[in-house]
């Protein structure tokens, strides 16, 4: 090869590692962007994990004894995701939170 066709070679070559490089630079700065406006992020940071429900037996019900919710759903959020996550649960009927223009996590 060449002394000037190598130097075209590797003149391509760096200028083809530069876009790479930027193009992943810009690309870790988007994949931060999106963490942090991210759902988990915002609950994590709020230390509360708002979920919507409705009654579905035997997902998510009131019992009628207790009139506490219950369910397979709340078992998995309550024990599970909000525990290993750090933070408390607040729940709320999609009606309500839906009327009064709330929001919910999940």
């Amino acid at each position: 090869m060449s002394k000037r066709k190598l130097a075209i070679f590797l003149s391509m070559l760096l200028m083809a590692a530069g876009c790479v490089g930027s193009v992943m630079a810009q690309g870790n700065n988007v994949v931060a962007e999106l963490v942090a406006a991210s759902t988990l992020t915002k609950a994590t940071k709020a230390k509360e994990l708002r979920v919507g429900w409705a009654s579905w037996f035997p997902f998510m019900y009131r019992d009628p004894k207790t009139e506490k919710l219950t369910g397979f759903s709340v078992d998995l959020y309550d024990d599970h995701l909000a525990k290993d996550m750090g933070v408390k649960t607040s729940n709320g009927a999609w009606r309500s939170m839906c009327n009064a223009g709330g929001s919910v996590d999940g």
